[in-house]
């Protein structure tokens, strides 16, 4: 899986802010305001936070006094991003929950979002790990709960998002990764096994309707489902699909689509619809 060197928060590219820069994070414990962390069972004192929340996606901080931190990203659908473990003074972060299918190694809940009083509730405790592809890595478990304020912070790009309904059940991207071969791969996770991928030309203008197969090379959308017991993606099989280009511009890719796929080895057939995306590409 060395295309996922290049993997990087959709909740990062709308925020236009998502790190203390070293200054004391702006929330102290007060009221009704709490946060409680503990990690490899041992309790943290959050001496402060920072929240943001920005359209639908939210950028947690709790910062301990011992100079270590926890992160949370998620968004208001209560589908976690990334969420991670580290120093705050560190160069990189440390240990953070598993790329692919999140919810099976890690349980976040989302229980409440206050737009009038602009607070959060949330619960937590899984494990975070050395290689967030390798549930085999060194790992730490964490958890803990917080309710908190945050402040709205103006998006870098507004509405930027991935969201369908799979088998009738509403699903919204949370981080996206992409390479390039013959044609740019963008891809788009959230917190449960499926994975989106939109594949497209390089370069030049593709708006417009594009009705795709199985055979199709580019101009597509493919569901990838990620196998617990190998730890691989396993892409299904396009029956047929439809993506709709509605724009386009350099960096910006918007439309919708839907698709009908099938797992033959599986014998399960996915239905994919009310597709829609605005997305940055390469």
């Amino acid at each position: 899986m060395k295309v996922l060197k290049y993997a990087f928060l959709l909740i990062f590219i709308v925020l236009t802010s998502c790190s203390m820069d070293g200054d004391a994070p702006y929330g102290t414990p007060s009221g009704d305001s709490y946060f409680n962390y503990a990690k490899d069972g041992q309790a943290i004192s959050i001496a402060g936070w920072e929240a943001q929340r920005s359209e639908d996606t939210f950028m947690v901080i709790g910062a301990g006094s011992d100079g270590t931190a926890i992160e949370l990203n998620f968004n208001a659908f209560g589908n976690m991003g990334g969420i991670w473990a580290y120093n705050i003074n560190a160069i990189q972060q440390d240990k953070r929950n598993h790329y692919f299918f999140k919810q099976h190694y890690f349980d976040f809940e989302l229980i409440a979002v206050d737009n009038q009083l602009n607070t959060v509730e949330v619960a937590f405790s899984g494990y975070l790990y050395d290689d967030e592809y390798d549930t085999n890595s060194s790992y730490s478990y964490v958890e803990g709960s917080f309710k908190i304020p945050y402040i709205d912070v103006t998006p870098i790009v507004s509405g930027v998002k991935v969201s369908a309904d799979i088998n009738g059940q509403q699903w919204h991207a949370t981080e996206q990764y992409s390479f390039e071969n013959d044609y740019q791969t963008l891809s788009f996770v959230s917190d449960d096994q499926y994975v989106l991928s939109f594949i497209m030309p390089t370069e030049g203008s593709f708006v417009g309707t594009n009705s795709f197969n199985s055979n199709s090379a580019y101009n597509k959308v493919v569901l990838s489902k990620y196998n617990t017991e190998t730890q691989q993606l396993e892409e299904y099989t396009t029956a047929e699909g439809t993506l709709n280009i509605t724009f386009q511009s350099p960096g910006i890719i918007e439309g919708d689509f839907n698709l009908t796929t099938s797992n033959i080895t599986a014998g399960e057939t996915v239905t994919i619809t009310h597709g829609e995306f605005k997305i940055l590409s390469n």
